[in-house]
């Protein structure tokens, strides 16, 4: 045999066997769905409370690309219980906020930096970034 049928062989080898190592890897798996979209959480855990099951597998999977089987067992777990909606943490409200963190906020939102206030605000109260904007764009000064 000549060297070039043994290179075409080596590389037609090569490549089959790249090909079914890719074919053998395992698949992602889908992702549980954002816990942004607690609205949407409720949703479904109203819907599996008041019994309408294929309603709340079709807006499971409407929130995460999961199969119908797994949805539905989501769901079934749901329904018995051993997933639940976790309650929103109750933030600190800006009345709570020491003073010396308010009249830094103060003085941030009167310097034109409300980027900065709002990093300071979600530092000191442990809210999300929308609801600290939300804050610090209805800030007014405080006394």
């Amino acid at each position: 045999m000549e060297i070039w049928m043994w290179a075409v062989g080596l590389i037609v080898l090569f490549l089959v066997v790249g090909w079914s190592l890719k074919s053998m890897r395992p698949s992602v798996p889908a992702p549980p769905p954002d816990p942004a979209a607690a609205g949407s959480l409720s949703e479904i855990d109203a819907l599996v409370a008041s019994g309408n099951k294929v309603a709340a597998i079709k807006r499971l999977r409407e929130l995460s690309p999961m199969s119908l089987k797994d949805a539905k067992e989501r769901i079934d777990a749901w329904e018995t219980g051993a997933i639940t909606v976790p309650a929103p943490a109750a933030p600190v409200q800006a009345a709570e906020l020491p003073a010396e963190a308010a009249a830094e906020i103060d003085r941030l939102i009167a310097a034109g930096q409300p980027i900065s206030a709002i990093k300071l605000y979600r530092e000191r109260t442990g809210v999300g970034l929308a609801e600290a904007k939300r804050a610090i764009d209805a800030w007014g000064p405080r006394t």
